[in-house]
């Protein structure tokens, strides 16, 4: 009696591929029927809330310093979500001024205002005067010290 080896092989890779094709779609039936188990119907008396959650822990820390012209320093310590530092002072209250086309003009600090008398509020960060206004300087997780120091103007 002689056997068929090629005609045996090819048998027994098909009975192999079943048997596979058959665990897969057992498992995947599976799976499909336990994420079904745990989905909530969705009825109408659950409407999307898309109202934004107001209630989010402020993700940064700054701490700001500002030198007023009679020689007193304020320390602000305080935490905030905005981007720029220009919005976390007008936000917190520390700083107010305008808002023009590149940001903010900020000309009064800690009620200390310096408009119209030659003289400006100069940020510093971390002791270097930066070439952009508050509102291209980005608050980040990583603080950094800034300063509000009283200038003459440069004409």
């Amino acid at each position: 009696m002689s056997y068929n080896f090629s005609k045996m092989r090819a048998f027994l890779s098909l009975l192999l591929l079943v048997a596979l094709v058959m665990s897969l779609t057992v498992n995947f039936s599976a799976c499909t029927k336990k994420a079904q188990e745990n989905q909530e119907p969705i009825t109408e008396e659950q409407p999307f809330d898309d109202t934004p959650n107001l209630n989010v822990e402020p993700a940064n820390s700054l701490t700001v310093k500002i030198y007023k012209e009679d020689g007193t320093v304020r320390t602000f310590s305080f935490k905030t979500n905005a981007m720029n530092l220009g919005d976390a002072l007008v936000n917190e209250g520390i700083a107010s001024g305008e808002q023009g086309a590149d940001g903010w003009v900020l000309d009064t600090f800690d009620g200390e205002t310096h408009k119209d008398d030659g003289k400006q509020w100069v940020l510093y960060v971390d002791g270097y005067h930066p070439p952009k206004g508050v509102s291209s300087v980005m608050v980040n997780a990583a603080s950094d010290c800034f300063e509000f120091r009283v200038e003459a103007m440069n004409e």
